[in-house]
């Protein structure tokens, strides 16, 4: 057994028959070591719980919802730190086959109780949980992957507190770098997905099939999307942007935050929200914001 940087135990016969599993994947896709791929997405663990630290303190002790646990490492980090959450991920459904299982496993060997209670096999479209269960529901890097966003999405604002909040982080595909394959990208041209087949089959020698398992996530289909939810009170965007320009995109994140609990900001405040808000815009335009992150809140009770 290994510890690694973010307090998780794996074993290297973990790690090797997850590299099994994602053999096929890194070879037809990434073209990157399945086991080296396996590393990262370990290190990787804690990105949902910097992308919610900000929000947990606004509740005495917050129940939490992840929406794509996948192989488990960001629902690990949060049970070791005693936080109450749950997650859910498809049991042995395409292209993710095996993941559920090999999460379960994860859970055990860092010896959290129960970890059956605490992962449920289900979709993102079809939450098994009543109304108003969770505090924060929250997923990375999953709604490109579902079959449907506004069904995911409807769920989630269906499962949350009327005081509580729902967070989901995604890459942007109009920006210049698309993760999944491990290659430049091209913003505005690569809508279609016959063109992206192309593009990957032709200029990088991928496979094309797993352009068809990816939704185009980008901020503008959000905006458009908002006239639906009808459960949804306050859509916002945050957009985010690498180094050098990383610092803009955690200022305007804090910004949103106060904004969405109702903090009152000081005009020098507001001031900094629209600044934040308008060079994230403008790198946004040329392509320069890998990700996004979407905040929404629930309309609140009629009594």
């Amino acid at each position: 057994m290994s510890k690694t940087q973010s307090d998780i135990v794996v074993s290297e016969e973990w790690i090797a028959s997850v590299a099994v599993l994602e053999e096929k994947y890194c070879a037809e896709v990434r073209h990157v070591d399945p086991r080296e791929d396996c590393k990262l997405l370990i290190r990787l663990g804690e990105a949902g719980y910097k992308l919610i630290k900000p929000y947990l303190s606004h509740y005495s002790s917050p129940k939490i919802l992840e929406m794509g646990s996948g192989y488990g490492f960001g629902l690990c980090y949060f049970l070791k730190r005693k936080i109450d959450i749950i997650g859910v991920e498809p049991a042995n459904d395409a292209p993710f086959e095996g993941r559920f299982k090999k999460a379960i496993e994860l859970l055990a060997i860092n010896h959290i109780k129960h970890p059956e209670s605490r992962l449920l096999p289900s979709f993102g479209e079809f939450l098994p949980f009543k109304e108003n269960c969770f505090d924060i529901v929250f997923s990375v890097s999953v709604l490109e992957h579902v079959g449907d966003i506004k069904k995911s999405m409807s769920e989630a604002l269906r499962v949350v507190k009327p005081d509580g909040v729902v967070i989901m982080r995604m890459p942007n595909y109009n920006s210049f770098r698309e993760g999944h394959y491990n290659i430049p990208w091209l913003p505005y041209i690569l809508g279609s997905k016959k063109y992206a087949k192309w593009y990957v089959r032709s200029v990088f020698g991928r496979a094309d099939y797993f352009i068809d398992q990816l939704n185009f996530t980008t901020p503008a289909y959000f905006r458009r999307l908002l006239p639906h939810l009808p459960k949804c009170h306050r859509l916002r965007i945050s957009l985010y942007a690498g180094f050098p320009f990383s610092r803009i995109s955690g200022l305007n994140f804090e910004f949103l935050r106060k904004f969405t609990f109702g903090f009152r900001l000081s005009c020098r405040q507001r001031m900094g929200f629209i600044l934040t808000n308008q060079i994230l815009r403008l790198l946004c335009f040329f392509g320069l914001t890998p990700s996004f992150r979407v905040v929404c809140t629930k309309k609140p009770r009629r009594l």
